[in-house]
């Protein structure tokens, strides 16, 4: 039986609201299977991120409470630098042939596509799906529906300003609280605690926390 799994890339530096609202969204309008948060390793456009097994740590947190039906895919971490949609997407097909993929995307992202690696070649060989985000795109009217206007990089700003009420408002819970525990970085910073160190992987998905 052929399963059918939505691939949500990002940087997730750090997962907000807005990505597990973005989720619910896509399993509840879009049926599938499964999403898979995949953080990106080595971002094509030279942006700087928080180390990988941090970000890695933190989606777990911030997918637990969707169980089975949304899972951490560390591909990225295995694939050569920089990341790239297509070559993710293809990887992922020749490591589960058992799986149809789609890829979901921020409707921010539409302004950038032209600079993506074969994005003609992408939207041609994957359903894709595009998370409605506020603040980009058509305004909403009475019949439209938006996700909230928050972004990883006001949730870095956020943190390093100390702006407690907004992180409270905007990132999950338990991932609020292991950024404070394990000293997430203001503009980056060393490998997080080695505890954080992800084992050898097949390149699959997990969901455990």
């Amino acid at each position: 039986m052929t399963t059918f799994t939505w691939v949500f890339g990002g940087s997730f530096d750090p997962p907000h609201l807005g990505h597990v609202l973005a989720t619910a969204w896509a399993l509840s309008k879009h049926p599938a299977s499964e999403v898979w948060w995949t953080p990106v390793a080595s971002h094509a456009f030279g942006k700087g991120l928080t180390p990988f097994a941090l970000r890695a740590h933190l989606v777990r947190l911030a997918i637990a409470p969707f169980g089975g039906r949304v899972a951490l895919c560390e591909v990225e971490r295995e694939l050569p630098a920089p990341s790239r949609t297509w070559a993710t997407m293809n990887a992922l097909e020749a490591m589960h042939p058992d799986r149809v993929f789609g890829l979901v995307i921020g409707s921010d992202l539409l302004s950038e596509v032209d600079r993506w690696h074969r994005w003609p070649d992408i939207c041609a060989r994957w359903p894709l799906l595009v998370l409605p985000r506020g603040g980009w795109g058509d305004p909403p009217s009475a019949d439209s529906f938006r996700l909230p206007q928050v972004s990883s990089t006001t949730a870095r700003e956020a943190w390093t300003a100390g702006d407690h009420a907004w992180l409270l408002s905007h990132i999950p819970s338990a991932v609020l609280a292991a950024m404070r525990d394990l000293r997430y970085p203001s503009t980056g910073g060393a490998e997080p605690n080695a505890a954080l160190a992800s084992p050898p992987l097949d390149s699959g998905a997990s969901g455990e926390s």
